[in-house]
């Protein structure tokens, strides 16, 4: 468990941050006081207090992101009530760990002028008819991102400005910048509404397999900051559009079942050459085959759970699910954020390991904790055996 008083006293200092310095010393401090009051050392993973662990690590980047955004919006003159700043993947599920990079986004609505050519100041009316908006935004726009009205451009490249400011400061408070460009500081993740409804619309009714491999992070989303009924539209579009297409669930489904469960005939544990010698990758080959699942059974069942865990105890509950079998789908899923985690707390503190180091030598795993392993593992392929049940008979 997550001890002592400081951390509450940390989290203050982050939400009363009066510029970046400060921001980024409190943010250093919280990350550090939870790995030490952590108790992640050991032989075996301590799958009880992964979960605590990952969702105080993701309640204190939220709010060094708020904090983030108040501060870059304060000092660009940004009204926030016209925005929202977005979180996807794992800061979205609430499952971040020691060291984690940015995924984010940033949905604005162009000022009434600039969208209807009337005068109209008040920000309260970016709340009323939405799906009018989100139609006149997509008109404003043209048929293209940077396409359309000057005036929209010239919106849309303050926002940008904005977006890669706050994410220049998150990278000074220990988050590295995303190298797959998922940030807000980039004209594909800043959007006004109707574009951020038009992408997503695109992917689930004409998407292909690699199309959504790529964007399946986006469809873990949540509000971080800013005017969170900005994102509503995308939130009933994920609960409700999905479900409704069959073809894109069986992609999401394929997209599972894509990456078999890494263990033998016999029960083993398969492990690959990567750097010279025998390792596995405790994010693609174990965490990320729960959470595939988990996000495709809540986009086919209409689930608006957003975490993994959350996501498989309503999917068993669609699904009847014994508890048993629930109980070893949790418990598979923690102990592998408990192995990665105590990867992590090994070399959090080394300056150079500024992205999270997923794969692990097979010779580094004490015999509990490759019993462990095995053990999730063996969860998971239950897990996509009912997947190819359900989707590919």
């Amino acid at each position: 468990m997550v001890q002592g008083d400081p951390l509450p006293a940390l989290l203050a200092r982050i939400d009363d941050a009066a510029d970046v310095g400060a921001l980024a010393r409190a943010a250093e401090a919280a990350r550090a006081q939870v790995a030490a009051g952590a108790h992640l050392a050991g032989a075996a993973p301590n799958a009880d207090i992964a979960g605590e662990v990952t969702a105080t690590l993701s309640t204190t980047n939220d709010r060094v992101t708020a904090r983030a955004v108040a501060l870059c919006a304060s000092d660009m003159g940004v009204d926030m009530k016209r925005a929202c700043w977005l979180v996807f993947g794992s800061q979205a599920r609430g499952e971040q760990t020691l060291i984690t990079d940015q995924d984010n986004g940033l949905v604005f609505a162009p000022s009434c002028g600039a969208a209807t050519g009337a005068g109209h100041a008040d920000p309260s009316g970016i709340d009323a008819d939405i799906d009018a908006d989100i139609a006149r935004e997509l008109a404003l726009a043209g048929e293209g991102v940077g396409a359309g009205d000057s005036r929209l451009e010239q919106e849309r490249a303050l926002w940008l400005a904005f977006g890669q400011r706050v994410n220049e400061v998150l990278a000074r408070c220990g988050y590295p910048l995303c190298e797959g460009r998922i940030m807000a500081g980039q004209p594909l993740c800043c959007l006004t509404r109707g574009e951020w409804h038009r992408r997503f619309s695109h992917w689930l009714a004409h998407g292909n397999g690699n199309d959504l491999f790529a964007a399946r992070i986006y469809f873990d989303l949540r509000p971080a900051a800013g005017n969170a009924t900005l994102v509503m539209p995308l939130q009933a579009l994920l609960r409700s559009g999905a479900a409704a297409l069959p073809r894109f669930i069986k992609q999401m489904a394929d997209i599972v079942l894509a990456r078999p469960v890494p263990l033998g005939w016999r029960g083993q544990v398969l492990t690959k050459q990567h750097q010279g010698q025998e390792m596995f990758d405790l994010k693609l080959s174990g965490t990320a085959l729960f959470v595939d699942a988990a996000r495709l059974w809540a986009l086919a069942h209409r689930l608006p759970e957003v975490g993994t865990v959350p996501r498989l105890r309503a999917a068993a509950r669609a699904l009847r699910v014994p508890p048993r079998e629930l109980q070893d789908w949790v418990g598979g899923f923690e102990a592998l954020q408990a192995l990665r985690l105590q990867l992590q707390r090994t070399s959090v503190a080394s300056p150079s390991e500024s992205h999270e180091r997923t794969w692990v030598p097979w010779d580094e795993l004490s015999a509990p904790q490759r019993e462990s392993l095995k053990q999730a593992l063996r969860a998971a392929r239950v897990v996509q055996q009912r997947i190819e049940l359900d989707y590919c008979r």
